[in-house]
């Protein structure tokens, strides 16, 4: 039997929680906005306290995610994005 070669997809599985291909595009799309929104809170919130209301969404759309409801985490993430926005935070989200 042949060894596998080192470029076979198996050497490149994706980060999510089943190690197979992200098959719902939501599963991407929560995961990359989530790790934006974690970046942008842990150095904002000290200096801006007034946005520590965001962090339970946060928490929540995280439980989701690793729930594998990805599109409800999603819808979370999105909101938590609003609201910085609303305040008159800068947030970029990861599609601008």
């Amino acid at each position: 039997m042949a060894a596998k070669s080192a470029t076979s997809y198996d050497t490149f599985r994706p980060f999510n929680t089943g190690g197979t291909a992200f098959e719902d595009p939501s599963t991407l799309q929560s995961r990359t906005l989530l790790e934006s929104l974690n970046r942008f809170l842990q150095v904002t919130v000290p200096q801006k306290p007034r946005l520590v209301g965001v962090v339970p969404v946060m928490r929540e759309a995280v439980r989701l995610y690793r729930a594998g409801q990805y599109p409800a985490s999603l819808k979370l993430a999105e909101n938590a994005a609003e609201v910085i926005k609303h305040l008159g935070e800068p947030f970029p989200t990861p599609n601008e």
